[in-house]
This record gives C-alpha cells, structure tokens and sequence, in this order.
C-alpha cells in the first residue's frame, strides 16, 4: 500500500490504540510505535488544523444505523514537530457504534496527498489573487466591490472607487524592457498599499491599472486620497532590475452609492473620471460629475448590460463553427467558434452588436468564461473537434480566466490538446509581457495560442518571437482581392514569411475566391479561411443541465 502513499488503520475508541495496517511510516514519515494511539497521532498535528479524526468520529451527532458511517476530512502532519515540514493527508474510512450508539470502533485509510493539496491550493491563489502584483484580481476584486457596495447601501455609510493608471509605461517598455515595466506595476501596487489603510482594498483592475476601494470616504476624502497616493508614488522612485524609475500615477474616482448604485457604475465612472484626468497630463485626478448626456449614455448602457446578463443566464448565447482548411490536404483542421445569439427559434443571430458594449460596460471577463465553458462543453460532446475561440485583451490579464481552464481541463489533456485560443493582435502588443505570460500558462495547460488579425497592429519580428505563439491568422483586409493587389500581396508574402522564419503556422482569413485561393496556396500559407471554403454552421446550441453548460448538437 506505501507504494501508492496510503495506509490502513484500525483505531479502538475505547481503548484508544491505534492499529496500523500496512507501512504507515513511508506515508507519514514516522515510527508507527509514535502513532500507536489516537491522542500520541494527534500530537503531530498542525494546531491551525480545522478537524481532526477525534471530533469528526466522537463529535459528529450521527447515528450507525448498522452499516457505520462515512467519513472524510483532510488535514496537516508534522512529522518533524511544528517547525518542520507539513505532510496533507486526506483521512477516509466509517466508524461504528456499540449497543448505546456511540464510536467504538473506526476502520480508515490515511493518504498523503501533498501535490493534490498545492495544486488545489494553488487554483484556489490564482482564483482570488493576480499573480504579478500579489494583490486581489479583477474577479475578486468585483466581488469585494459588490460586497462593499451592498453594505454602504444597507449602512448608509459612502466609499470611493478609485482606479490608478500607471503614467507612460509604454515609455518604459519600450526603454527598460518588459520585466522591468513588470516590477514597475508590481512596485507601484505595493506602495500604494502600504499606504492605504487596513480595511482598504487595493487590485489589479487591468494591464497598467489598479483599482482601489475606500471605506467610510467621503467625496472630499477621495480627493485627499488620491492626492497623497499620488504623492507616494511620485515622491520616490521605484528599486527595478534597471535600477531607480521615476513614475507618476493618474487617477480617477467614484463616490458610492452617492454617484454609482451598482459594481458596473462604479467601474464605468471611475473609467469616465481617469479618462478626463489623463486628457489633462500625467501625475493627474478628477473625480465623476454627473452630466445629462453622459446619464442618456449610462441609461443606454444599462439596457445593454441588461441584455447581456440575460443572455448569459439563459444560455442565449450559441456557437457557429467555421471549418479552417488545410492547405495542402484541403480538408478541415479545425473549426473557429463564432459567438452567436440563440433566439429561440431554430436560427442562430450575430451577436457582434453586444461585445463592443461589453468591453465598454467591463463585462467583457463574464463573456470570455462563458465562452470558454461552452467550448469546452463542445470538445466534451464531439472528440472528433478542434476548436479555436477568441478571447478578449482582458483574459490575458486575469488569473481567474487561466485558473478556469486549468480547472476544466485538469484530467483531460486531450481538451487542452484540441483548444486553440487566439487573440487579437492589437490586444497582444498592448502589453507584450502580460500577452507573453498568458501564452506560456497556456502552453503549460496543453493549449495552442494564435495571433487574430495579425498585420492589423504591425507586429516587430522581436514582439513575434517574444511571445512564442503557435498561430498568426493575416488580417482579411490584406488578404480579400489580394491576387489584384501587388502591395497586399507583397504584405501577405511578408507575414507568410516571417511566421515561417520563427516555425509559426500561417492563416489566411476572408478567402472568398478562386484566384486568391491559389494564390495564396502558392505563397505557402499553412491554412485558409473564407465563405469559399466554407460558411459558418448551425452546429452547436447551448441548453442547461444541473447548472451546467452543455451542447446539444444539430442533425
């Protein structure tokens, strides 16, 4: 049984000895004449530990029915004593009950579980935790708001959401590096937080932006605030690997419930107030103003944030797979996911209205999951798929999106293998470490990477390198009547070759007819994509099963 790390014991209630059954010393590192007995084994447990066999067995309030009863709990082992190492066992067996109904006897098995324990410990980290600054991620960081928020409502108390944009770190990219714009975002997080108070909430809200939560602040407090948290920043630079950098903050802030009732106002206004603060220079705040046209605006949002929700609540949103051809064999390597709206009618219609106003509203994270669950729920139902999926320049930069497909990947390599996530050129030059990062966690997960619309934001060979994607799909612009065009043409023939310098595979979208295709083919692209080629298909519909989202397939 060691082979595996587990060991069986019997353990006499009354008596309190503790029988091992099996080589308890290679799973618990112990002599097992130190563990004889129940209270000697409860000796090297870790005081923080939240149970323990003792009060699971003689304290539950159960009743053997005849069968005994089941138990399980997990817990810490010091074998050395408290300053040595701990050892995560996961404790499972049944106890039973004499003639007057209490715990005589438990027969157990204990296991170590250590690797399980870090890997769950280390999901439930990234779910909560952005993994550069050590402070709340966005996700959590909307989690704490809505608390916030719902208490000052109910308390009639006000705070302030502030979000803190890190002045010209593109400068310092382009200067130092992105390791040190890196430790500069990291740096900035934490002096700001240690100069906040205790019950205050600092987070990563996006790339080069931090929000920050206020309790019991006035608007006039929120003024101070950001005057002297920009102050901390400004007045002494940040220690980096390139030595001291000076760096400034701008900042924008929202007085709640007064100017924002729900989590959405709070981040759109703030967003509207740092917007006007950095039109008027660096080192700069301005706090939300109501005006009329803005609320006209806010009114509209709402109704789209509405329909948003409602359209993820009632799985509303759907799947159309585009096949993307292999250009040499001229059959399917994978399918593009393109979101669409499930009417309820038999027919699927274009959801492209709603994202542009989910990226403005913030609600772009809350789309990325969902489509990251119903992709995986697609490769679930149908082993014979590849699919790619396209994620918003938000992902990139939240934990608990790459915490999400570790987690519904976890067990099954096979998912990872046939996911190909791709994002938008733009949003990957944007800030070329936080896209680098992403690649390589996704990599580590078992999943491919390609670049969207890539010639769109003019990518350098270094940039391309750097981020080390499996993909670049050529922008269709340059693509669509490219056999009439010698300066597209000349343009696709250079992206072709450089993806082809760094082993990249090229693909070439809004193919729609003949000409281009041989063209294109002659050219080496890898793959090719268009309505010639084939159309978008009706092959996937959401519906709803104990909570989770499922497909149906069509025919």
């Amino acid at each position: 049984m060691s082979v595996i790390c587990e060991a069986a014991y019997v353990w006499d209630v009354g008596t309190d000895d503790l029988t091992w059954l099996g080589d308890a010393a290679a799973v618990l590192k112990v002599d097992p004449r130190s563990i004889a007995s129940n209270a000697a084994f409860s000796g090297f447990l870790d005081p923080d530990n939240l149970v323990s066999r003792y009060d699971t067995i003689v304290r539950s309030g159960e009743t053997d029915r005849g069968d005994g009863v089941c138990y399980q709990i997990q817990y810490g082992f010091r074998p050395e004593g408290a300053s040595g190492r701990t050892i995560w066992v996961e404790d499972t067996g049944r106890w039973y009950a004499s003639s007057d109904g209490r715990p005589v006897r438990a027969v157990g098995v204990v296991r170590a579980i250590n690797e399980r324990h870090e890997r769950e410990q280390r999901l439930a980290y990234l779910s909560r935790f952005d993994e550069l600054t050590g402070q709340f991620n966005r996700t959590h960081l909307v989690e704490v708001a809505e608390t916030v928020l719902a208490n000052a409502k109910r308390y009639r108390t006000s705070g302030a959401f502030m979000i803190a944009a890190i002045d010209n770190l593109g400068i310092y990219n382009d200067r130092f590096g992105f390791d040190v714009a890196d430790q500069v975002i990291a740096g900035v997080a934490k002096r700001l937080k240690a100069d906040m108070r205790s019950g205050d909430v600092i987070g990563r809200y996006s790339g080069n932006k931090l929000g920050i939560i206020l309790n019991s602040c006035t608007d006039e407090e929120m003024e101070i605030a950001a005057r002297r948290l920009r102050a901390v920043v400004r007045n002494a630079a940040i220690e980096t690997a390139a030595g001291p950098v000076s760096i400034s903050i701008s900042m924008g802030g929202v007085a709640y419930p007064r100017y924002a009732s729900s989590v959405h106002d709070m981040m759109i206004r703030a967003q509207e107030a740092l917007d006007k603060a950095k039109a008027t220079g660096t080192d700069s705040y301005m706090p939300y103003r109501p005006c009329k046209e803005r609320e006209t605006q806010r009114q509209q949002n709402l109704k789209l944030a509405e329909t948003i929700i409602q359209t993820l609540d009632s799985d509303q949103f759907a799947f159309a797979l585009q096949p993307v051809i292999d250009s040499r064999t001229m059959k399917p390597a994978f399918q593009e996911c393109l979101l669409r709206l499930d009417r309820g009618d038999g027919h699927l219609a274009s959801a492209g209205h709603l994202i542009p106003a989910a990226e403005r509203l913030g609600m772009m994270h809350l789309i990325d999951t969902h489509v990251l669950k119903l992709a995986i729920a697609t490769l679930k139902a149908r082993p014979d798929l590849v699919l790619s999926v396209n994620v918003s320049v938000g992902a990139s930069a939240d934990s608990g999106w790459i915490a999400s497909l570790l987690s519904q990947t976890q067990g099954a390599p096979d998912l990872a293998r046939r996911l190909i996530v791709e994002i938008t050129e733009s949003s990957a030059i944007e800030n070329i470490e936080a896209t680098r990062r992403f690649v390589e966690r996704v990599h580590g997960i078992g999943a491919r990477v390609a670049i969207d619309d890539f010639g769109a934001g003019y990518t350098s060979f270094r940039n391309l390198r750097q981020l080390d994607v499996d993909m670049v799909k050529i922008d269709g612009s340059y693509v669509s009547g490219c056999h009439e065009s010698p300066h597209d043409l000349a343009f696709v023939r250079a992206l072709v070759d450089l993806a082809r310098s760094l082993g990249v595979e090229a693909v070439a979208e809004w193919v729609e007819d003949e000409d281009d295709l041989a063209v294109l083919r002659e050219l080496g692209v890898d793959y090719l994509q268009g309505f010639i080629l084939g159309k978008p298909t009706e092959v996937a519909q959401p519906v709803q099963i104990s909570g989770e989202a499922t497909v149906r397939l069509a025919g």
